[in-house]
């Protein structure tokens, strides 16, 4: 079987989009089938990480409207014999919800079958995934919709399937991880980092592939800081003991890793989770009001409480899948085959 993935990246986007892509990519991979990314020719960086990924990339150009990408991609869906398409990209749910319906009808109508992973409820796709850990499985229709939803279905990359990789609760904190995704768009980590200079921790930064601010994390910075360039994040996260970090896809797999982290809402889909997080006094809050001396309050209180750390290591191990990826590519091609066999069953 073959999967089509319509989704994008950029400094200003974020990485997330694709990541998530990516991490169900590799399950379908590892049931045999194809993926293939078609991602907008112009926001290159995206393209670039994919095929750093191992990925096929079809770049496509900017097109005038929202009906001319619909047959192209119906078009090149026909030629490359595709059964689904997993849509995951804000330059669709940018438009009009009547000119994003009419865009996924012309993709059902050449015999594909939709799927979007839709934080807000933008997509009138076949079916809906939203793995937010505060959500419920639900495997009946709701409005004619399939949804896999909740932390069965948690997106994440094949790095953190492997059970040896989760941190260890110490007793005594060195090792702090300051994570805010692929590109960082509002240039936070700064922010972060001059927060934590002078705990006496070695303070972590994950340096993501569209980030650009490594300059400015430098000089809020003392001695003790080690940027990582695009590392491996389950194996930085396991060998550190708390996080700060953006409450994105990178939120998910701390959850998977169960590293005591606070998070920060970076962007509007964010904040429903921002909403559970708060709940178990995980928030921090929204970039835009946060400041060094709220950063360096939180994570002091934070390191210094042992019995609270493994409270959350443990909540946070109940709340994903780190099969989920794997979950979702089974439900979804489980749908194709029962779209084949009766198509107006989905």
């Amino acid at each position: 079987m073959t999967v089509l993935f319509r989704a994008d990246a950029s400094p200003s986007l974020g990485l997330g989009h694709l990541s998530r892509c990516l991490a169900l990519a590799q399950a379908f991979e590892s049931l045999g089938d194809t993926s293939i990314f078609l991602t907008l020719g112009h926001l290159k960086q995206g393209g670039r990480w994919l095929l750093k990924q191992g990925q096929s990339v079809i770049e496509l150009p900017q097109y005038k409207n929202l009906d001319t990408e619909a047959y192209e991609v119906s078009n090149l869906a026909k030629a490359l014999n595709a059964s689904l398409v997993v849509l995951d990209t804000y330059e669709l749910t940018n438009h009009p919800s009547k000119q994003l319906e009419k865009y996924v009808r012309r993709l059902d109508s050449c015999g594909l079958l939709t799927a979007a992973i839709d934080d807000e409820g933008a997509y009138p796709a076949s079916i809906i995934i939203n793995p937010r850990m505060d959500l419920r499985p639900n495997p009946k229709k709701t409005h004619g919709l399939t949804e896999l939803l909740g932390g069965k279905y948690a997106l994440l990359r094949r790095e953190f399937s492997q059970a040896e990789h989760i941190c260890d609760v110490r007793r005594d904190v060195a090792n702090v991880l300051v994570t805010m995704g692929g590109s960082d768009p509002h240039s936070f980590t700064p922010v972060a980092v001059a927060g934590l200079a002078g705990l006496g921790l070695r303070i972590h930064v994950a340096y993501g592939a569209l980030m650009g601010n490594a300059a400015a994390i430098k000089a809020a910075a003392g001695d003790s800081l080690y940027i990582h360039k695009e590392p491996e994040m389950a194996t930085l996260m396991a060998g550190c003991d708390i996080a700060i970090s953006a409450a994105g896809c990178t939120a998910m797999e701390l959850f998977a890793i169960g590293l005591p982290s606070l998070f920060i809402v970076q962007a509007d889909n964010q904040r429903p989770l921002g909403l559970f997080l708060a709940r178990h006094g995980l928030l921090l809050g929204e970039c835009a009001t946060l400041l060094p001396h709220h950063i360096k309050a939180a994570a002091t209180k934070l390191a210094a409480d042992y019995n609270q750390r493994l409270s959350i290591h443990k909540f946070m191990l109940t709340q994903v899948d780190r099969n989920g990826a794997a979950n979702t590519a089974q439900a979804l091609k489980e749908a194709v085959l029962k779209a084949r066999a009766c198509p107006t069953s989905v």
